[in-house]
């Protein structure tokens, strides 16, 4: 989770959130999703980068490897879902969806 630049941010609104997602064979701690996820943060967009399954920090699946594909999106979703409704609180509360993007 980058928080978005408080500089950018409106005093009392909760800025709108993107979910940057890696491509193949990458995951969000390469140079690519990082530079998305810093632009994007420095105009006023939280950004919650995520790895899929089997990817670098995230749990294993059942079939510990990398799979091809068919499973992902519910990864994507998943991550979307958490973002827009912040169930911990831990990025300014939950947003409507039209408020919650998806990069990737």
């Amino acid at each position: 989770w980058l928080p978005p630049d408080e500089a950018m941010v409106q005093p009392g609104i909760v800025p709108p959130r993107v979910v940057v997602q890696h491509g193949y064979n990458g995951n969000a701690n390469k140079i690519r999703t990082q530079v998305y996820a810093y632009l994007l943060r420095s105009i006023g967009f939280g950004v919650l980068a995520v790895n899929l399954r089997d990817h670098c920090s995230s749990g294993p699946s059942s079939y510990k490897t990398i799979g091809w594909g068919y499973d992902y999106p519910y990864d994507l979703l998943g991550a979307w879902d958490y973002a827009k409704s912040d169930p911990e609180g831990l990025m300014g509360g939950a947003l409507p969806a039209e408020k919650v993007g998806l990069l990737g």
